[in-house]
């Protein structure tokens, strides 16, 4: 198993937060993942406010996966606002993963 601690995940789409729990599962990943569906969360959640003041509950992530398909904000607006918020500069911010489901069965060679 590999140890994280925590990881938060700037993800609108529900079936690629699945497939993201799915993917730490099987990679043996035991960090914990927290998911937020845009970047004016996150923001809110690194600043303690809203819904996330409570450090005890929504703590410091580690690193940030940060969605390339932002419904609201670009990627670069949002990795920008980020890296204003004191304390979080040097957070490391994996822009743009792409997600794909497990193949259940091979792929089809053409």
């Amino acid at each position: 198993m590999i140890q994280i601690s925590r990881v938060l995940s700037i993800e609108d789409e529900k079936n690629n937060v699945c497939f993201m729990r799915d993917a730490f599962r099987r990679l043996g990943l035991t960090s914990h993942l927290d998911t937020v569906p845009g970047g004016e969360q996150a923001v809110a959640g690194l600043k303690c406010r809203g819904p996330y003041v409570d450090r005890g509950k929504f703590p410091v992530p580690a690193c940030v996966l940060l969605d390339m398909n932002q419904p609201i904000s670009s990627v670069s607006d949002v990795q920008a606002r980020l890296r204003k918020q004191p304390g979080f500069a040097a957070l490391p911010v994996i822009n743009g993963y792409i997600l794909m489901p497990w193949p259940t069965r091979p792929w089809p060679h053409r």
